[in-house]
C-alpha cells in the first residue's frame, strides 16, 4: 500500500487507557491515508473551501445560481465570468506554483472548475460536502478497506530493545452484499465488548 500518515489530535491521553502512563516514553496515534491525501485536503483549504465563513454568494436565497467555476473564482476574489484558464492559472499560483499541478488536477477531477451547479449552503464547506459525498461515492461493486497499524518498541531490563509490529488489513464485502470493512471493524467489536458488559465479564464504565 503507497500510504502516508499523520498525527490525529492528542494521543497522550491514550497512555491512561491503556496503563502505561508511568512507563511509556513515546506515545502517537495516528491517521492512514493514500499518499498525496494531505497535499489534496490543503490545497482545499488553500482555495477556500474548508472555510465555515459565511458568504453572501453561497446564499441560496440571494442572487442567480452559481457553477463550480464561478464558485471557485468568488473564493479567489476573481470575477466570476473570468476564462478557465486564467482561473486554473490563478488557483495554481494560489497552491504554489508549478510543483503544485497534481494537486490543481484533483480539483479539476473533482469538479471545481466545472460548470455544473450545485446547491448552496452559505458557507464554502457546506456546499462542497454534499458534492465530494456524491462524487467520491463507492460505485457498486466497489469494496472500502481498513488498515490498522501498531508499532511497539519495549525496552527490556537488560537494556535491549524488542520490536513488535501488529497490522490489521480488512477489505469489505459489499460485492457479496456483506457489510463494509468499516461497519464490520466497528460494529463487531462493539457488539462483542457490550455482550461482555450484559454477561458480567466486564466491569469497567
Amino acid at each position: 500500500f503507497n500510504l502516508i500518515g499523520y498525527a490525529n489530535r492528542d494521543s497522550t491521553k491514550y497512555a491512561e487507557i491503556y496503563g502505561v502512563q508511568g512507563e511509556c516514553k513515546t506515545l502517537l496515534r495516528g491517521t492512514l491515508r493514500y499518499k498525496g491525501f494531505v497535499e489534496a485536503v490543503k490545497a482545499l483549504k488553500q482555495i477556500g473551501y474548508l472555510s465555515t465563513e459565511k458568504k453572501d454568494f453561497l446564499d441560496p436565497t440571494e442572487g442567480p445560481d452559481l457553477t463550480w467555476k464561478q464558485i471557485t473564482a468568488s473564493l479567489l476574489n476573481q470575477q466570476i465570468d473570468i476564462f478557465p484558464d486564467s482561473l486554473k492559472n490563478i488557483a495554481l499560483d494560489c497552491l504554489g506554483g508549478e510543483g503544485k499541478i497534481r494537486e490543481l488536477n484533483g480539483l479539476d477531477q473533482i469538479g471545481l472548475f466545472s460548470d455544473a451547479t450545485p446547491e448552496r449552503h452559505l458557507t464554502p464547506l457546506d456546499t462542497l460536502v454534499p458534492h465530494l459525498a456524491k462524487a467520491l461515492a463507492y460505485i457498486p461493486g466497489e469494496k472500502d478497506l481498513v488498515i490498522l497499524n501498531h508499532d511497539i518498541v519495549a525496552q527490556l531490563p537488560s537494556g535491549a530493545l524488542e520490536y513488535h509490529r501488529i497490522n490489521l488489513v480488512a477489505y469489505g464485502e459489499q460485492p457479496k452484499n456483506g457489510y463494509s470493512a468499516m461497519a464490520s471493524t466497528v460494529g463487531y467489536t462493539t457488539a462483542i465488548v457490550s455482550n461482555m458488559i450484559l454477561d458480567g465479564q466486564s466491569s469497567k464504565d
